[in-house]
């Protein structure tokens, strides 16, 4: 049985694997995650190549095309989020009004 805690995100996994574990964990606990102290529920992931060397869960970029995110291994790709208090929606759509800045990072 699945609980609530089971959804939190450990970005020192491979994305491949976080990549199955936001896939899996929808609609219910969905895969999350804390960006300065409010919660974001993740959806709609891609694995992405990345050599970065950026610690695991910075926030490499904040773009149209969703939100670029170190992991252990690669980097993942974010389409759709759903802050704390929010609705699920696109990045493109959270970005508008309430921008993120590379070099966050998600605990």
């Amino acid at each position: 049985m699945l609980n609530k805690e089971d959804g939190l995100m450990d970005w020192s996994r491979p994305a491949a694997e976080l990549h199955c574990r936001i896939r899996g964990l929808d609609p219910w606990p969905t895969a999350y995650s804390f960006l300065e102290g409010k919660r974001f529920r993740f959806f709609v992931p891609e694995v992405i190549p990345d050599s970065s060397g950026a610690p695991p869960g910075t926030l490499l970029e904040a773009s149209r095309k969703g939100l670029l995110i170190a992991t252990g291994q690669q980097a993942i790709l974010v389409r759709e989020i759903q802050p704390e208090g929010g609705k699920r929606m696109t990045v493109e759509a959270y970005i508008c009004g309430h921008p993120l800045a590379p070099g966050l990072s998600f605990a």
